[in-house]
């Protein structure tokens, strides 16, 4: 039980990150930080904040994890004293909210005690029968209560700017960890960009500017000269040059020093690798422009490596979530047509890192593959479509052709036990039923996969099976363990045209009610496509159901609630007014809880 309640507050950790980050570290590397006068005041001294800025590229991840580990080094063993940690990502803004977040945290620290706190259990307590995420405020106290237990705590923020700043989700977390900070004076240590909506914050703290060490980009660039030809190795005036002119065109960018030696690998001659060097890029656009680099050197390979580098480049760059290696090798292995995986047909991790010249790297931990940095997935974001521009719907047509292959033709499990295991022998199945419409939405195209995925009732329960179960995290509701036995019927049966509106695809939408499809047809849970719409915010999609005249906007679910209803508690002003606008709606419906829209 103990297990339990200390994973249910919040999603995953961050003991992964942790570990792949410092793992990279190079050795002997951020001694300039440790020996700063600046953190030494943070470290010896109760309630200081430190705030760490650089520019992109600069370290500060790998000095952050170093940080980590050194405070866990020398506070080993003493359960007065709590180090948690946070690595904020660009890639999971969406799970990543102030409330999972904080829940982190608190979920740390409770790890630190040798029986869980109270104030942790009851909480517990309170929301497992009703299925609720906590609040904001629940959360916050329950830390406030946790924390008084300590003499001391440490909470390390790494990429504060990667913390959306939609929705007050990063000053929410701010404020709560300040707030923690005057009632327990706790030590905080954070990483940023230099941006001036963060940097407000801190004006009267500690502050840290961290740039690449040139002592230790040189360590690294000695360190991994056994990447280079045999001719380099052999001859110590040519190391000491690529390591004299890398660490110099770097100008403080680790990652830009990472980028330069990745381009000298495979040069034929010391000829070619003083030409290289005599063109290593350098100033604001340095990045860009050894990635540009990078895309030539993929392009120039034969054909099969190119399309792997750009098949696997793409999943990464458009993938709604962080894939595994092994998700994206089964991915992969897919080809339109298909009605079975051709295991086969699946590449090799190793092949996967190679033809990308350097821009994937694999977290050996958690086992995700991504890109190196989050300035390349900016690069890609401002050039996928002169690079890959048919990313979407490739992903799209590969996802719903994986849907549709013959074992899923049994439908829904009805156990527990019998839909974990799909879930365990089909990799790719979680990603593709959650993601597949919202690749489809951005490709715009009708494919004929898609279609024919839509008309097989079993092949669109067996997915939005697996889609439901993960939307009801996503709609504040936690699960909690299952005994196999368990049956586990979702009320989620649902028609082609209610699936469609629920991922905004307008055009089938459109298809669908012109082929003859009911726009009032009902869900388990008495859901129509347009409440499906409204829930979802996809006011295109709104419009256009109220367009046909056949279409009932009053139509109420199980829980007697209207679209107009959900549409109000979701704050979506254009849709009310757009429910508002027709002639036939009742603004005073009121549902089981005899509650109205107003």
């Amino acid at each position: 039980e103990r297990q339990t309640i200390l994973e249910w507050p919040a999603p995953g950790d961050f003991v992964s990150q942790q570990s792949d980050y410092f793992h990279r570290k190079q050795p002997g590397t951020g001694k300039w930080l440790f020996d700063s006068a600046a953190f030494q005041q943070w470290l010896e001294t109760k309630n200081e904040t430190i705030l760490c800025t650089g520019i992109p590229g600069a370290g500060k991840t790998i000095l952050a994890s170093s940080v980590i580990n050194s405070l866990q080094a020398r506070f080993e063993g003493d359960d007065q004293v709590g180090v948690v940690y946070v690595y904020f990502d660009f890639r999971r803004q969406a799970e990543h909210d102030e409330i999972n977040i904080l829940s982190n945290v608190l979920r740390q620290l409770s790890q630190e005690r040798t029986t869980i706190p109270d104030v942790l259990q009851a909480l517990y307590r309170c929301h497992v029968k009703s299925q609720k995420r906590p609040t904001l405020a629940d959360v916050t106290k329950s830390l406030q209560s946790v924390s008084t237990s300590f003499s001391r705590i440490f909470i390390i923020v790494d990429a504060l700017d990667e913390c959306q700043a939609i929705g007050n989700c990063r000053m929410n977390f701010l404020s709560a960890i300040f707030e923690l900070q005057r009632i327990c004076g706790l030590n905080l240590f954070v990483t940023s960009r230099p941006i001036p909506d963060i940097t407000g914050n801190f004006r009267n703290n500690l502050s840290l500017e961290i740039r690449g060490d040139k002592e230790d980009m040189r360590k690294y660039v000695e360190s991994h000269i056994s990447s280079l030809p045999r001719f380099v190795r052999d001859s110590d005036e040519l190391q000491d040059l690529i390591a004299t002119q890398i660490v110099e065109a770097s100008d403080g960018m680790f990652l830009l020093a990472v980028l330069h030696m990745e381009s000298l690998i495979g040069k034929r001659s010391p000829k070619a690798v003083r030409v290289a060097l005599s063109k290593l890029h350098t100033g604001s656009n340095a990045y860009d422009k050894a990635y540009d680099d990078a895309m030539k050197r993929i392009e120039g390979q034969i054909d099969d490596q190119e399309l792997l580098a750009k098949q696997v480049l793409s999943w990464i760059v458009c993938a709604e979530k962080p894939l595994t290696v092994v998700e994206l090798q089964h991915a992969l292995a897919v080809e339109k047509g298909d009605t079975e995986l051709d295991e086969d047909n699946i590449p090799q991790a190793e092949d996967l890192i190679s033809v990308c010249a350097g821009l994937v790297t694999v977290d050996d931990e958690s086992g995700v593959i991504r890109l190196i940095h989050y300035t390349t997935q900016e690069y890609f974001n401002r050039t996928q479509n002169a690079g890959f521009p048919d990313s979407d719907t490739y992903i799209t047509s590969i996802c719903v052709t994986y849907l549709s292959f013959k074992i899923f033709e049994s439908g829904m499990h009805t156990t527990f036990n019998d839909l974990k295991e799909r879930w365990k022998l089909n990799i790719l199945y979680r990603y593709a039923a959650i993601n597949w419409g919202h690749h489809a939405r951005r490709s715009g195209l009708v494919l004929p996969e898609i279609m024919q995925f839509l008309r097989s009732s079993a092949h669109r329960d067996a997915s939005t099976q697996r889609w439901k179960n993960s939307e009801h995290y996503r709609q504040g509701r936690l699960h909690f363990p299952k005994p196999s036995d368990t049956r586990y019927n979702f009320p989620m049966a649902m028609q082609e045209i209610h699936l469609v509106a629920y991922f905004g695809l307008e055009a089938i939408v459109k298809k669908l009610i012109e082929r003859g499809d009911d726009p009032n047809c009902q869900a388990t849970g008495g859901k129509t496509p347009l409440l499906q719409a409204v829930k979802m915010g996809e006011g295109d999609i709104v419009e256009l159901l109220l367009a046909y005249i056949a279409t009932n906007p009053d139509i109420a679910d199980i829980e007697g609630r209207t679209p107009l209803s959900y549409s109000a508690e979701l704050g979506e002003r254009k849709i009310v007014q757009s429910l508002l606008a027709t002639v036939t709606i009742n603004p005073n419906t009121m549902d089981k809880a005899f509650r109205t829209p107003m």
